[in-house]
């Protein structure tokens, strides 16, 4: 780079001639934006400015070798107004020609990331209920951090594939196999706690009434007392 062109300064008007550029774009409100520009739309008068970022820094895995992502600098990309810009300037000129045909898109890459947004759609609105309470929801996205394989069928939880929970979700409406139902159930009850509160103890039962006391009989060869004397 030349010092000429690294200290080119430059009106915006038509930045069509600046493509492959590498310049800094001075902004109105005095930020600097350094990038290559990309294109430039004259029917909206915005520029997309192609700026680098860093390559991420993935965690290092002894034995497994770091994929090629993450050994490239990745680029995005800026839309600024054209109005907005200030003053540009030229740090590098494009080294090569121009090429400014559109590649045609990858149809099996965008079928196969559709294809994954979708599963991913569906596998969301499973976790919703229909037509359950609040209460059920928040049970099942709590059930849902615990167990991997949580769904909803209907109004009813399934867990782990053979667990059904079903109205009102408390520990007793748990059904499935003995292996993994007393841990459902553990799971079910402790959830419960967290979100709702313990659940409330039964009603004390009354006590059961004593038996009336009556009057013993005399013992045998003894005579009954007699009755009281009524004064008239």
């Amino acid at each position: 780079i030349t010092l000429q062109a690294a200290h080119r300064r430059k009106k915006p008007h038509r930045l069509a001639e600046y493509l492959g550029t590498r310049c800094r774009l001075q902004l109105a409100n005095g930020e600097q934006v350094e990038g290559v520009i990309f294109t430039w739309d004259e029917t909206t008068g915005c520029v997309a400015l192609e700026t680098t970022d860093p390559a991420p820094q993935p965690k290092q895995i002894p034995g497994v070798p770091c994929s090629p992502f993450f050994q490239s600098p990745r680029s995005s990309f800026s839309i600024i107004k054209q109005d907005y810009i200030k003053v540009i300037d030229i740090l590098e000129q494009p080294s090569g020609p121009i090429i400014l045909d559109v590649p045609p898109p990858d149809i099996a890459a965008i079928r196969s990331r559709e294809k994954v947004a979708l599963a991913e759609a569906q596998r969301r609105a499973d976790r919703i209920g229909q037509d359950v309470t609040p209460e059920a929801q928040l049970l099942f996205n709590e059930l849902s951090k615990i167990f991997r394989n949580c769904r909803w069928d209907g109004r009813t939880i399934i867990v782990l594939d053979s667990i059904h929970i079903t109205e009102p979700y408390t520990p007793d409406c748990c059904t499935g196999p003995p292996g993994a139902l007393g841990r459902v159930r553990i799971m079910v009850e402790t959830q419960r706690a967290k979100l709702f509160g313990p659940a409330p103890s039964p009603p004390p039962s009354s006590p059961a009434p004593s038996p009336s006391v009556g009057v013993l009989p005399p013992p045998p060869g003894v005579p009954p007392p007699a009755p009281p004397r009524q004064v008239t």
